[in-house]
């Protein structure tokens, strides 16, 4: 497992602002889901082991994890700005630019953007370029049941991050969508 990565989601957890508290949930839960072990299960575990963590006093210990520390402040806000549009802020303004969304994709605006900022804070935390990349699941007969949209990322050891599911034609259409706003916008988290 990563350890730096958990640190980080860790770290963004124990914030006092609930949108950084969310991210560093969810991280945590894929971080240990690519694992196979549940969130729930990994608390289960730390909370019977209890006795065996001690919190250390070293102040240079902290200086080092204030130095690893990410900036969730450049973080851009992906939110949806009016009904089928998503709308990337970047830091500092209060407006930003806006793409529609093709399809039914529109009708799921919130929760593209939402799993949107989710794949860039995870790219922006481990550091990591990513991909939006199609996936099928079939049934046993082998016929595709629905297509996964995702971000999968560079650095070995991180979990994908589920953007939407649908029909494959419909998740396509928005895999086009999204994967130009990546590279228009962020092209330094852009995986080639």
């Amino acid at each position: 497992m990563d350890k730096t990565l958990l640190k980080n989601f860790l770290k963004l957890i124990g914030s006092e602002n609930d949108g950084d508290a969310v991210m560093g949930l969810r991280g945590a839960q894929s971080l240990f889901k690519s694992k196979d072990v549940s969130l729930e299960d990994a608390l289960y575990y730390a909370a019977d082991h209890i006795d065996q963590y001690k919190k250390e006093e070293d102040q240079s210990a902290e200086k080092v994890v204030a130095s690893n520390s990410v900036n969730m402040s450049e973080v851009p806000e992906c939110r949806v700005s009016s009904a089928g549009n998503l709308e990337i802020v970047m830091s500092g303004n209060s407006a930003g630019d806006v793409y529609q969304l093709p399809g039914e994709s529109a009708l799921h605006a919130e929760t593209i953007a939402a799993c949107l900022k989710d794949a860039i804070v995870v790219s922006v935390i481990s550091k990591s370029r990513f991909k939006l990349k199609l996936k099928d699941i079939k049934k046993g007969n082998g016929k595709i049941v629905e297509t996964i949209l995702q971000a999968e990322y560079a650095q070995e050891g991180v979990a994908p991050v589920l953007v939407w599911t649908n029909n494959r034609g419909e998740v396509g259409a928005l895999a086009t969508v999204l994967r130009r706003i990546i590279a228009d916008i962020f092209p330094e988290l852009a995986a080639v």
